[in-house]
Parts: structure tokens; C-alpha cells; sequence
């Protein structure tokens, strides 16, 4: 699993396995069975996350502005497989603090843990 960040960060789960997906610390004790259940990562660009928002429409909108930092984050649906994904949109003079993304990128050798930004 990974995730790249731009002026249009985001994050992706299939919203059937939601409840299954150990927590990041949970995986230092999980063994390779239990990795290879999680989500593959799927990156989408501009033009998917427009379309799976209607185009960042108000009626897609689920969270508005957090406390560090300014951002709108849609809901939206993929047109090719119908996965639900949610798009964190930023000001371009008010980005977060990279932390925010951290992520695990590799599951072969135990867990891996970055911070990418573009």
C-alpha cells in the first residue's frame, strides 16, 4: 500500500474491507498471510478524482476545513471499477504537514514507512 501527495492528496480503500484493515502499528505483529490481505493501492489522476467527484461538487463534499490545516475532502466513486475513494483538495499556500501522509509502502520485508510528496 502507498500513496503519492499533490495539491490533490488522497486516499484509497475498498469500502467492503474497511473493517478488516489491521491499524499501522498492528502489522509489526501480523504475519505475511495477513499482509497480503490488504488493498493493493490504486493511483488515480486529475482527470479519475474530477470525474469520481462530479467535478469536486458540493454535493460530494464529507469534511471541511480541519484545524492545522485548510481543505475540503470529497467522496467520489471510480468510473472503471466502481471503487469508492476520498480526495483531500488543498489550498496551494496552506499545505499540511507532510506527517499526515505517512504511509506503508512495502509489506515483503515487514512493514515500510514513508512520507511522499510532490
Amino acid at each position: 500500500m502507498g500513496a503519492r501527495c499533490s495539491k490533490l492528496g488522497f486516499c484509497w480503500w475498498p469500502s467492503n474491507l474497511k473493517s478488516n484493515i489491521p491499524y499501522s502499528f498492528d502489522l509489526e505483529k501480523c504475519g505475511e498471510s495477513e499482509r497480503m490481505k490488504l488493498p493493493a493501492f490504486k493511483e488515480c489522476n486529475l482527470d479519475e478524482r474530477k470525474a469520481a467527484t462530479s467535478r469536486f461538487s458540493v454535493e460530494y463534499i464529507v469534511s471541511e476545513h480541519a484545524d492545522k490545516a485548510p481543505n475540503v475532502v470529497y467522496k467520489g466513486q471510480l468510473e472503471d471499477d466502481s471503487s469508492w475513494i476520498a480526495v483531500k483538495h488543498f489550498n496551494k499556500f496552506a499545505w499540511p504537514d507532510s506527517r499526515q501522509f505517512l504511509v506503508i509502502t512495502s509489506f515483503k520485508q515487514g512493514p515500510s514507512y514513508s512520507v511522499s510528496q510532490m
